[in-house]
């Protein structure tokens, strides 16, 4: 017999579905059990694979993902469907109907793509075992195996039935193969262990009439519930290839398509990224891997009370893709093919032949991963589901998922990355939120594109030893399709920028896509980072969905909250979004003229409601409130001494206004330093007292009806209390308000300002009562509340007495409760001693000195 090959062909199995792929290919992996349509099946069908014709084919069994692994030998198990099943016949010693497994098979080897499933074992009208491919519901199957020396065990009383027999290739499955010499072969042995029933159907996949688990999101909405594991597929030159294990589940009411042979299924990208000396970037991605076959398991322990036929994921089932499958490299195909907004791609997909082992796989150089070039470093995986069916739904922005990662290096040149066990998978948080989530001082933003999808920026200000500052932006597109083409960063006049750069992930394998770096303009009043536009270049290096770039520069000016501009590289309206984050100038007031000047980074709208929306989303980029024990996690605090209280001018109901608040300096002089910002309900006199509205000092106007809260509702108590940093104890204060669409720099539109005064004593804390506010007098009431706030008595006002702060802004309370520091504090100031905290400064987004 001579069957040719161009390379021999290795089985793997893992997480129930067994894939044929090149000899040479390396990866570890552990099987999962595979369930069928239902929350129950009748048995399992087994294939024992004989290894003397698999060495006879050219191929190798790696059971376990790795070749020196045994412990499940040559076999691999699927569950048996509960709509499916065997009976005896008319003829004696031959069973009528059918039964079938729930699993799949990928072949693989270059160039051909082979995928069968849904294992059917049935008896032809002549008596003959027939195993059938059912995958794609073609009519009757698509026979691949057949069954001789069969033996049938019928256990009435018991209800069961047991069948063994010899596994060959079919004529036809074998010239489709292009190995007709082999028709006939036999490759193994197969044995079913079933349930006997009396009648049977084949309606496997119906939905049942109830559901254990209420929907969660409205339509599929898949989510990567973890990344459970890494292959490396081996090393060229100074690139590693690497893929990520991914396990999806489905959270919305509604089933999610996952059809092999059409566009109606998902793709999935993969990614590493490292954050290191404050930088977060991405040093590594994959083409798209397609799924292939939706199994109904339940990781997400939702019940998957709707398993399916795997053409669909069902409501509340979970599906897993090892390593291995996800880099297998034949399944996968280019990102251009990919509107990552809608999930649309052209089928047939493109699946261009690869060249070597490194080839659509994740690529990562040496320099990134070898230990003494990365000492500190923290690495992180991302796995992102894009579908059409989800993106449709409005379910798109978190089907990416990020886990931190462990790299080591057991031999030269080897380096080996997996998953943290100790750290859990970030479910529907793309890679970037890592940043912020392993370093607090990170400024984080969301910009949604008018019908288009997300970026995300990310920032940070970081010191550096001769007094400049190095500002750091990593942006990534989690599912924009019209991408990015320039970021822009407003400049103050005088500002010296000595340094600038930009980094992005290279692209490869043949992907249509360019990967020249940005290029990088400094003017008087602005930096701004770009490529070609989409008419000059459509496949100029956009910042492309699943990409994150890094843009950064060194100056001597101070941070402050700016707004900079993304310009869009398809084309449509808007042409660039403002997304707010840590700059060099502050942020600008807005104007309502229809347009977006993007040298200027100003923030303009198109209607009064377009103003109202965005400067709400604006401001709240910046001004998040504190939150913190006691009260559990979104509660916020303030001091009393540190806050004014603001009534709402009756005239004004159903107006909406902005508030401006402004210093005294002396001399009946006062200096606007801010803006009453979006009220939250809040806790300001400790958990025992009911909520109250707290807003920060804002850099823009926030214009609202300050009658109704944000769903129209009267507020519970009308009263503001603005608190921040810039909010001092002993000082005097005007507030004033102007109503939306009147020119905030004509002061004659301006209302009567309102004066108010803090509290003289910071070391005054309490009223008459230890549970009033302060009452202008400081004694040893006060400090009697801070020691019973110390000793946690029920009754003390402990938020009020919380004077200690973190050492990036001590005008706060640090809220780890009442200490012995805040003891020394009070009755330093019932000696008289001064505030021992700073004066007003800019803030947030700086800190205070």
């Amino acid at each position: 017999m001579d069957i040719r090959r161009s390379s021999a062909i290795v089985l793997i199995v893992a997480a129930g579905v067994v894939l044929l792929a090149p000899a040479w290919l390396g990866a570890t992996g552990e099987p999962t059990a595979m369930s069928g349509d239902d929350n129950s099946t009748p048995g399992t069908l087994t294939i024992e694979f004989d290894q003397r014709s698999l060495d006879a084919l050219g191929w190798a069994v790696l059971p376990d993902g790795a070749k020196d692994a045994s412990a499940f030998g040559n076999r691999v198990t699927f569950p048996i469907r509960a709509s499916s099943g065997l009976r005896p016949g008319d003829t004696a010693g031959v069973l009528a109907g059918s039964c079938r497994a729930a699993g799949a098979l990928l072949f693989e080897w270059a160039p051909e793509r082979i995928i069968i499933g849904n294992l059917d074992l049935s008896v032809d009208a002549d008596g003959a075992w027939i195993v059938s491919d059912t995958l794609d519901d073609r009519a009757g199957g698509v026979p691949v195996f057949f069954l001789s020396s069969v033996m049938v065990d019928v256990l009435r009383n018991e209800r069961e039935i047991r069948v063994v027999g010899e596994l060959s290739l079919t004529e036809s499955w074998a010239r489709e193969l292009g190995v007709a010499d082999a028709s006939g072969m036999a490759i193994g042995v197969m044995t079913v262990e079933t349930a006997l029933v009396d009648g049977w159907d084949d309606t496997g996949g119906s939905q049942p009439d109830g559901r254990d688990v209420d929907p969660i999101t409205t339509g599929p909405d898949i989510v990567v519930a973890t990344l459970q594991s890494v292959a490396r597929f081996g090393r060229l030159g100074d690139i590693t290839a690497y893929a990520i294990g991914t396990t999806a589940c489905n959270y919305g009411d509604e089933r999610a398509s996952w059809v092999n042979t059409t566009n109606e299924h998902p793709v999935i990208a993969q990614a590493i990224y490292r954050l290191k000396d404050d930088r977060f970037e991405q040093i590594g991605l994959s083409w798209v891997k397609h799924g292939f076959y939706a199994l109904s398991e339940d990781y997400c322990g939702l019940g998957c009370p709707d398993p399916t036929m795997g053409q669909e994921l069902g409501v509340g089932c979970s599906d897993p893709y090892m390593a291995p499958l996800n880099g297998a490299q034949s399944n996968m195909a280019l990102r251009s093919d990919v509107d990552a907004h809608t999930g649309y791609f052209p089928y047939p997909w493109s699946a261009p032949p690869w060249d070597d082992l490194t080839d659509k796989r994740i690529q990562v150089r040496d320099i990134d991963l070898r230990p003494s070039d990365n000492v500190g470093a923290e690495y992180f995986l991302e796995g992102q589901y894009i579908a059409a069916d989800d993106a449709a739904a409005g379910n798109g922005n978190n089907n990416a998922t990020y886990r931190r990662a462990i790299v080591t290096h057991p031999q030269p040149i080897l380096y080996d990355v997996q998953p943290d066990t100790s750290s859990a998978s970030q479910i529907g948080q793309a890679a970037i939120r890592a940043w912020q989530d392993f370093d607090t001082t990170v400024v984080e933003t969301e910009v949604q594109v008018p019908d288009d999808g997300l970026f995300i920026v990310a920032s940070k200000a970081v010191p550096l030893p001769d007094g400049f500052r190095r500002f750091e932006y990593a942006v990534q597109n989690l599912n924009s399709d019209r991408s990015a083409r320039s970021f822009s960063i407003p400049l103050p006049a005088g500002a010296s920028v000595r340094l600038t750069g930009f980094k992005d992930v290279g692209y490869h394998s043949g992907e249509v896509f360019d990967s020249t770096d940005w290029l990088v303009t400094v003017t008087a009043d602005s930096v701004t980072w770009s490529t070609e536009s989409e008419d000059v270049d459509p496949n100029a290096n956009a910042l492309r969905f699943g990409t994150l770039y890094n843009f950064w520069l060194e100056t001597d000016a101070e941070p402050k909250p700016t707004i900079a501009a993304i310009g869009l590289f398809k084309a449509g309206s808007p042409d660039s979004v403002p997304v707010a984050t840590i700059g060099l100038v502050g942020m600008p007031r807005p104007l309502c003229d229809g347009s977006f000047d993007i040298d200027r980074a100003i923030r303009l709208c198109t209607s009064d409601a377009d103003c109202l929306d965005g400067l709400s989303a604006t401001s709240q980029t910046y001004c998040v409130l504190p939150s913190g024990e006691p009260g559990g996690e979104g509660t916020c605090y303030v001091q009393r001494n540190r806050y004014i209280s603001i009534d709402p001018n009756p005239d004004s109901r159903g107006i909406p206004t902005a508030r401006r608040v402004s210093l005294e300096t002396g001399g009946g002089n006062f200096v606007p330093i801010g803006w009453v910002g979006e009220p939250v309900q809040t806790v300001v006199a400790g958990p025992e007292t009911s909520p109250q509205l707290l807003a920060r000092v804002e850099a823009i106007p926030y214009f609202r009806d300050w009658h109704v809260d944000d769903e129209g509702n009267p507020w519970a108590d009308a009263s503001v209390h603005l608190g921040d940093c810039e909010i001092s104890p002993g000082h005097g204060y005007r507030v004033d308000a102007i109503p939306l669409g009147f020119d905030i720099d004509d002061e004659a539109n301006y209302s009567d300002g309102l004066l108010l005064r803090t509290t003289d004593d910071w070391a005054d804390v309490v009223g008459a009562a230890a549970g009033d506010p302060p009452d202008g007098v400081r004694n040893f009431r006060d400090i009697s509340a801070v020691v019973a706030g110390f000793q946690s008595i029920q009754s003390a006002p402990k938020t009020w007495l919380d004077l200690q702060g973190g050492t990036a802004t001590p005008e706060l309370p640090d809220f780890s409760d009442v200490s012995f520091t805040d003891i020394n504090h009070t009755v330093a100031g019932f000696q008289g001693a001064d505030y021992p905290f700073s004066l007003p400064c800019e803030c947030p987004g700086q800190s205070c000195p």
